[in-house]
């Protein structure tokens, strides 16, 4: 495969990044954040892809405890392997801003059971 400048992945083999769109929002800004980090790459951009920019599993679950410590929210791993770029991952945390993954305790009125 040939070299294109600018695209490295995984072991230092080549792929094409799309074009580079800066984070928009505070949740991009922490996903982006925590793969340049995780990865040592940047600048890292919204449509960049964890896996082509040579993540791999282990790193995952590295990535899934940085963002749910950093943002306070709780995304699973398995929602992280279907959302591979940033967008998608900041578009997990948003989404469990609004709907938190921590069950409310709920009181039930129970009536009391009679002794026949």
């Amino acid at each position: 495969m040939p070299d294109s400048p600018g695209t490295e992945t995984d072991l230092g083999t080549q792929y094409d990044r799309p074009p580079y769109v800066a984070a928009r929002t505070d949740d991009e800004r922490l996903v982006a954040a925590a793969w340049a980090e995780l990865l040592e790459v940047e600048p890292v951009g919204v449509h960049d892809d964890f896996f082509q920019l040579g993540g791999h599993s282990m790193m995952l679950i590295q990535l899934v405890t940085s963002l749910n410590a950093a943002s306070g929210r709780r995304v699973a791993l398995r929602d992280l392997f279907g959302a591979t770029t940033v967008e998608e991952q900041a578009r997990l945390l948003t989404e469990h801003r609004a709907d938190p993954a921590e069950p409310r305790l709920v009181a039930l009125n129970r009536r009391p059971v009679s002794e026949e």
